[in-house]
């Protein structure tokens, strides 16, 4: 049997996708004195098989993108260590 991922790769083939789940709930970051929360605005989202998130610009990979507010870039950037990833753009914030 086959993962997820896989059965959404398989779905999705060579065509530009994405997917988006929210809101998130964060869990305690203690080593940044931050608690668990559950408030706000946030969400991860993946594109696949382009770069952007209006999926303009074809690719052969994908790219996952973690919106949260201004405040709460520090909770982008532990989640990004976490996965052993680093933060790859700079942050945009609305307004």
């Amino acid at each position: 049997m086959g993962s997820v991922e896989d059965a959404l790769l398989a779905s999705v083939g060579s065509n530009p996708a994405s997917l988006e789940w929210w809101p998130l709930k964060w869990p305690a970051m203690p080593e940044l004195g931050r608690p668990h929360y559950t408030g706000g605005y946030g969400s991860v989202e993946i594109t696949i098989n382009c770069r952007g998130l209006h999926l303009e610009q074809p690719s052969d990979d994908h790219t996952v993108y973690v919106h949260v507010q201004s405040q709460d870039l520090q909770r982008a950037c532990w989640l990004a260590a976490r996965t052993g990833r680093d933060i790859i753009g700079e942050p945009l914030f609305a307004g």
